[in-house]
Protein backbone atom coordinates (compact mmCIF):
# COMPACT_ATOMS: atom_id res chain seq x y z
CA UNK A 1 0.00 0.00 0.00
CA UNK A 2 1.12 3.84 -0.36
CA UNK A 3 1.45 6.15 1.99
CA UNK A 4 -1.66 7.87 0.56
CA UNK A 5 -4.13 4.32 0.96
CA UNK A 6 -4.54 3.18 -2.15
CA UNK A 7 -3.13 0.01 -3.50
CA UNK A 8 -0.40 0.08 -6.27
CA UNK A 9 -2.14 -3.21 -7.52
CA UNK A 10 0.67 -5.46 -7.13
CA UNK A 11 0.60 -7.17 -3.67
CA UNK A 12 -3.61 -7.74 -4.23
CA UNK A 13 -3.07 -9.70 -7.32
CA UNK A 14 -1.42 -13.34 -7.00
CA UNK A 15 1.82 -14.14 -8.40
CA UNK A 16 1.02 -17.44 -9.74
CA UNK A 17 -2.27 -19.11 -11.23
CA UNK A 18 -1.62 -22.17 -9.34
CA UNK A 19 -1.38 -20.53 -6.13
CA UNK A 20 -4.99 -21.13 -4.75
CA UNK A 21 -4.42 -24.99 -5.22
CA UNK A 22 -5.12 -26.63 -1.83
CA UNK A 23 -3.81 -30.02 -1.36
CA UNK A 24 -5.44 -33.36 1.25
CA UNK A 25 -4.88 -36.34 2.09
CA UNK A 26 -6.30 -38.87 4.91
CA UNK A 27 -4.16 -38.70 7.99
CA UNK A 28 -2.30 -42.02 8.00
CA UNK A 29 -2.97 -44.83 10.76
CA UNK A 30 -1.79 -44.25 13.92
CA UNK A 31 1.85 -46.55 14.31
CA UNK A 32 -0.14 -48.44 17.11
CA UNK A 33 -1.91 -49.97 13.78
CA UNK A 34 -0.64 -53.65 13.05
CA UNK A 35 0.78 -53.71 9.03
CA UNK A 36 -1.55 -56.20 8.60
CA UNK A 37 -4.07 -58.86 10.18
CA UNK A 38 -2.79 -61.90 10.63
CA UNK A 39 -3.28 -63.54 13.87
CA UNK A 40 -6.11 -62.77 16.33
CA UNK A 41 -3.78 -60.50 18.36
CA UNK A 42 -3.60 -58.28 15.15
CA UNK A 43 -7.81 -58.43 14.33
CA UNK A 44 -8.06 -57.37 18.35
CA UNK A 45 -5.82 -54.54 18.64
CA UNK A 46 -6.89 -53.07 15.44
CA UNK A 47 -10.46 -53.31 16.53
CA UNK A 48 -9.94 -52.21 19.72
CA UNK A 49 -8.09 -48.97 18.47
CA UNK A 50 -10.75 -48.34 15.96
CA UNK A 51 -13.30 -47.96 19.29
CA UNK A 52 -11.03 -46.13 21.23
CA UNK A 53 -10.88 -48.16 23.49
CA UNK A 54 -8.02 -48.99 26.70
CA UNK A 55 -6.85 -52.62 26.88
CA UNK A 56 -8.79 -52.94 30.01
CA UNK A 57 -11.94 -51.60 28.94
CA UNK A 58 -11.54 -55.39 26.08
CA UNK A 59 -10.09 -57.12 28.94
CA UNK A 60 -12.99 -56.70 31.16
CA UNK A 61 -15.77 -57.37 27.72
CA UNK A 62 -13.20 -60.81 26.96
CA UNK A 63 -13.37 -61.56 30.58
CA UNK A 64 -9.08 -61.63 30.91
CA UNK A 65 -7.32 -59.49 32.90
CA UNK A 66 -5.22 -56.45 30.68
CA UNK A 67 -1.83 -58.54 30.91
CA UNK A 68 -3.29 -61.11 28.54
CA UNK A 69 -4.40 -58.50 26.08
CA UNK A 70 -0.92 -56.98 25.59
CA UNK A 71 -0.10 -60.61 25.24
CA UNK A 72 -2.01 -61.29 22.13
CA UNK A 73 -1.75 -57.96 21.05
CA UNK A 74 1.94 -58.32 20.60
CA UNK A 75 1.75 -61.67 19.42
CA UNK A 76 3.58 -63.29 22.16
CA UNK A 77 0.71 -65.81 22.83
CA UNK A 78 -2.47 -66.69 21.29
CA UNK A 79 -5.88 -67.26 23.15
CA UNK A 80 -7.03 -69.72 24.52
CA UNK A 81 -9.84 -71.56 23.08
CA UNK A 82 -12.12 -70.54 25.71
CA UNK A 83 -11.98 -67.11 24.79
CA UNK A 84 -12.21 -67.17 21.02
CA UNK A 85 -16.49 -66.92 20.90
CA UNK A 86 -16.18 -64.14 23.73
CA UNK A 87 -13.07 -62.53 21.19
CA UNK A 88 -15.66 -63.06 17.87
CA UNK A 89 -18.41 -61.20 20.02
CA UNK A 90 -16.07 -58.01 20.70
CA UNK A 91 -14.77 -58.11 17.23
CA UNK A 92 -18.23 -59.02 15.27
CA UNK A 93 -16.83 -60.82 13.16
CA UNK A 94 -14.94 -64.05 12.66
CA UNK A 95 -10.65 -63.35 12.72
CA UNK A 96 -9.96 -66.92 11.01
CA UNK A 97 -10.45 -69.22 8.06
CA UNK A 98 -13.14 -71.97 8.41
CA UNK A 99 -10.64 -73.70 6.25
CA UNK A 100 -12.18 -76.54 2.92
CA UNK A 101 -10.73 -79.57 4.45
CA UNK A 102 -12.33 -81.91 7.38
CA UNK A 103 -9.40 -81.37 9.43
CA UNK A 104 -9.54 -77.27 9.03
CA UNK A 105 -13.41 -77.30 9.54
CA UNK A 106 -13.35 -80.02 12.29
CA UNK A 107 -10.72 -77.47 14.38
CA UNK A 108 -12.60 -74.10 13.24
CA UNK A 109 -16.07 -75.56 14.28
CA UNK A 110 -14.11 -76.18 18.30
CA UNK A 111 -12.58 -72.88 17.79
CA UNK A 112 -15.84 -71.29 17.39
CA UNK A 113 -17.85 -73.40 19.92
CA UNK A 114 -14.57 -72.47 22.76
CA UNK A 115 -13.93 -75.84 22.98
CA UNK A 116 -11.07 -77.69 23.58
CA UNK A 117 -10.01 -81.11 22.18
CA UNK A 118 -10.65 -82.60 25.47
CA UNK A 119 -14.20 -81.20 25.65
CA UNK A 120 -14.93 -82.35 21.73
CA UNK A 121 -14.22 -85.67 22.43
CA UNK A 122 -16.02 -85.71 25.12
CA UNK A 123 -19.00 -84.77 23.86
CA UNK A 124 -18.27 -86.96 20.33
CA UNK A 125 -17.36 -90.05 22.74
CA UNK A 126 -13.91 -90.41 21.44
CA UNK A 127 -10.47 -90.41 23.07
CA UNK A 128 -8.91 -86.52 22.96
CA UNK A 129 -5.59 -88.43 21.34
CA UNK A 130 -8.51 -89.02 18.22
CA UNK A 131 -9.58 -85.32 17.90
CA UNK A 132 -5.94 -84.44 17.76
CA UNK A 133 -5.03 -86.65 15.20
CA UNK A 134 -7.89 -85.90 13.07
CA UNK A 135 -7.29 -82.26 13.28
CA UNK A 136 -3.69 -82.85 12.34
CA UNK A 137 -5.01 -84.39 9.25
CA UNK A 138 -3.40 -88.06 10.31
CA UNK A 139 -6.40 -89.99 10.57
CA UNK A 140 -9.78 -89.96 9.24
CA UNK A 141 -12.83 -90.57 11.28
CA UNK A 142 -15.22 -93.81 10.39
CA UNK A 143 -17.67 -93.34 8.14
CA UNK A 144 -21.02 -92.98 10.91
CA UNK A 145 -18.97 -90.90 13.38
CA UNK A 146 -18.07 -88.48 10.30
CA UNK A 147 -21.21 -87.58 9.06
CA UNK A 148 -22.25 -86.97 12.35
CA UNK A 149 -19.29 -84.53 12.34
CA UNK A 150 -20.38 -83.21 9.68
CA UNK A 151 -23.90 -82.24 10.46
CA UNK A 152 -22.86 -80.54 13.32
CA UNK A 153 -19.93 -78.69 11.10
CA UNK A 154 -21.73 -78.11 8.24
CA UNK A 155 -22.44 -76.48 6.27
CA UNK A 156 -20.73 -73.63 7.85
CA UNK A 157 -20.66 -70.60 5.45
CA UNK A 158 -19.69 -67.11 6.12
CA UNK A 159 -23.12 -65.88 7.07
CA UNK A 160 -23.90 -68.97 9.34
CA UNK A 161 -20.66 -68.36 11.57
CA UNK A 162 -22.47 -66.06 14.19
CA UNK A 163 -25.35 -68.41 13.87
CA UNK A 164 -23.01 -71.21 14.85
CA UNK A 165 -21.24 -69.39 17.93
CA UNK A 166 -24.86 -68.18 18.64
CA UNK A 167 -25.38 -71.64 19.31
CA UNK A 168 -28.30 -71.14 16.86
CA UNK A 169 -27.24 -74.16 14.32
Amino acid sequence: MRASGRSDGRRDRRSFPFDNISFSACKPLDAAYPDALVTIGDHIRTRRLDLGLLQKEVAQQIGVIPDVITHWELNRCEPRTRYVPKIIEFLGYVPFSMGESFPEKLKAYRMLKGLTQVQLADELGVDPTTVRLWEAGAQKPMRRLRERIEQMIHPVGEDERFALMAGLV
